[in-house]
C-alpha cells in the first residue's frame, strides 16, 4: 500500500512538473537550474564547516574539563558607593559685536531703511554680459 501511494504521488508530481516546464520560457528554466546547482554546491561546504565547528567545540570542552579546578569561595567585602560631586553648571558664553559693526540682517535702532531701496551695482548683471562671454562647448561638432 505504501509503495503504491508513493508511485501515484511521484507520477502526479511528474505530470505537474512536465506541464509547468512546458509553459515556462527557456531563460527561466536556465535560471532555476542555476539556482538549484548553486544551492546544491553550497551544501557540502556548509556541512564541512559545521563539522569543523563541532570538532572545535568538542576539543575546547574536553580541554576545559581537564583543567577544571574549584576556586575558593570569594569573600564579600563591604565597599561603600563612591560619592560623586554634582556637575558644575555649563559656562555661559556671551558674544557681543563691536560698536559700529553689524551682522547681516541686523540694523541699529532708528536706522533709516532707505539705503536698501537702491539697487546694488555688484549684484545686477548687464544685459549684454552673457552675450559678451565666450562659450566653449565640448563634444559638439
Amino acid at each position: 500500500m505504501k509503495t503504491g501511494t508513493l508511485i501515484v504521488v511521484a507520477i502526479t508530481l511528474a505530470t505537474i512538473g512536465y506541464h509547468a516546464i512546458e509553459r515556462v520560457s527557456a531563460e527561466t528554466l536556465n535560471i532555476a537550474f542555476g539556482v538549484a546547482c548553486g544551492v546544491a554546491a553550497s551544501v557540502p561546504v556548509t556541512v564541512g564547516l559545521m563539522l569543523a565547528l563541532l570538532r572545535q567545540r568538542q576539543t575546547a570542552d574536553a580541554s576545559d574539563e581537564t583543567f577544571e579546578t574549584k576556586a575558593p569561595p570569594a569573600r564579600e567585602i563591604y565597599r561603600p558607593a563612591p560619592q560623586t560631586l554634582p556637575a558644575p553648571p555649563p559656562p555661559q558664553i556671551i558674544v557681543l559685536s563691536p560698536q559700529g559693526q553689524f551682522a547681516p540682517g541686523q540694523l541699529p535702532q532708528n536706522f533709516p531703511l532707505q539705503w536698501n531701496q537702491t539697487p546694488n551695482p555688484f549684484l545686477s548683471e548687464h544685459a549684454n554680459a552673457v552675450d559678451a562671454r565666450e562659450w566653449r562647448i565640448i563634444g559638439e561638432e
